[in-house]
């Protein structure tokens, strides 16, 4: 939200009307999130005054729809309706999926307002959707309507699809984040690769001048061997200054060479900190929750993905890490995958239920005790190497 607020004032200093509405209906989006519906509201309606104003009807339809949504979570399902057919009507007919998933939007709200003839018509036509999560969408809103109609046995049968397809949903997803993540490592490693091929040919570059170099200075040898120095002396004194000049360039080349093993290093700890930084995304529900306050409690399920994301992204690390140092247990495995989340000992002690002072002693212990570590090296420097 915070963002598409800078990106309003731009569009307005730019005086592009598309992106001040697009700006719009992303900072409404931002309140609704927040759950701070009047704002919402309020930005909502401006992007659909923006839109008559400026003449851009083919913004109309995401506008109703955010109304609609808006109206929906409100409690103001006659009005959230009456925008999702707005939405509808406006939309092309090719744009199926679209209309697809306003349907399932239509089950939930013909269900909330009683009408489950209207609201069975929607899921038919939702279910036939494509998109699994529309699917899903739509289950769901018509086991509440079987619900709310006494229909139990019926009600629970669609749950449990739902359940089904949203486990689908979920593992597409978590699919799709690790390809696009490992598609991102392999560019960073080219980039990697490509600076260790620059430094390799300057180094070859640099024995070519040190070769050069030990040439010259043979043959000045040789001439002043052969040569009596009074009938050499300005060879002499051109072939000193030419060494120097070698000797100059090859110090250049030496000091590039240490430039880019310096920028390697450079690059292979920004690659470090970039798969830190991509594991702490891919749990950033645990991490939500934590900046949240709320009353955190892993399952057995939680913790699995947790290790499976650092596995992924760190190349198999709680096995490397195990097999390095066996006296680890499966708990201290999770503190491990903790610190690589770069949890603070605050928010460990939120997610173990412990007090800060005992999360602390697990972690000297873990280090001292189970790895074996010198006293002034930090778990966090241990466990970079993996």
């Amino acid at each position: 939200m915070r963002y598409s607020k800078e990106a309003l004032k731009a569009a307005l200093r730019m005086d592009n009307l598309f992106y001040k509405n697009l700006a719009l209906c992303d900072i409404a989006t931002g309140y609704y999130f927040l759950n701070r519906l009047d704002s919402a509201l309020y930005y909502a309606q401006a992007a659909y005054d923006a839109a008559i104003a400026d003449s851009l009807p083919s913004q109309l339809p995401h506008v109703y729809t955010d109304l609609g949504s808006i109206y929906a979570k409100m409690g103001e399902n006659g009005k959230a309706l009456e925008y999702i057919d707005k939405a509808i009507g406006l939309r092309p007919r090719k744009d199926t999926l679209a209309i697809l998933g306003l349907y399932a939007d239509k089950v939930d709200l013909f269900g909330k307002l009683g009408q489950y003839d209207s609201a069975y018509h929607y899921f038919r036509k939702a279910v036939a959707s494509p998109n699994l999560a529309t699917q899903a969408d739509a289950y769901n809103h018509m086991s509440g309507a079987y619900y709310k109609m006494g229909r139990c046995n019926e009600a629970y049968s669609l749950l449990l699809r739902f359940t089904e397809l949203a486990d689908s949903v979920r593992k597409q997803r978590h699919t799709a984040e690790v390809i696009a993540l490992q598609e991102l490592y392999k560019h960073e490693q080219l980039s990697v690769e490509n600076l260790y091929w620059r430094t390799q040919a300057a180094e070859r570059q640099s024995n070519v001048y040190l070769m050069a170099t030990l040439s010259l200075l043979s043959l000045w040898i040789a001439s002043t061997i052969y040569f009596f120095y009074w009938r050499n002396r300005r060879r002499l004194v051109e072939q000193q200054h030419q060494l120097a000049s070698q000797q100059e360039e090859l110090h250049h080349q030496r000091q590039v060479t240490t430039e880019n093993l310096q920028r390697m290093a450079e690059m292979e700890q920004k690659e470090t900190r970039l798969k830190e930084t991509f594991f702490r995304r891919l749990n950033q529900r645990i991490v939500q929750e934590i900046e949240k306050g709320s009353n955190i409690l892993l399952s057995d399920d939680d913790w699995e993905d947790i290790v499976q994301n650092a596995d992924i992204i760190f190349d198999n690390f709680t096995r490397r890490l195990q097999q390095h140092y066996p006296a680890l247990n499966k708990e201290d495995l999770r503190y491990c995958c903790m610190v690589k989340m770069q949890l603070s000992q605050l928010e460990m002690s939120q997610i173990m239920h412990l007090e800060k002072d005992s999360v602390k002693k697990r972690l000297k212990r873990i280090r001292m005790e189970k790895m074996k570590a010198d006293s002034g090296v930090t778990l966090e420097e241990l466990l970079r190497r993996f």
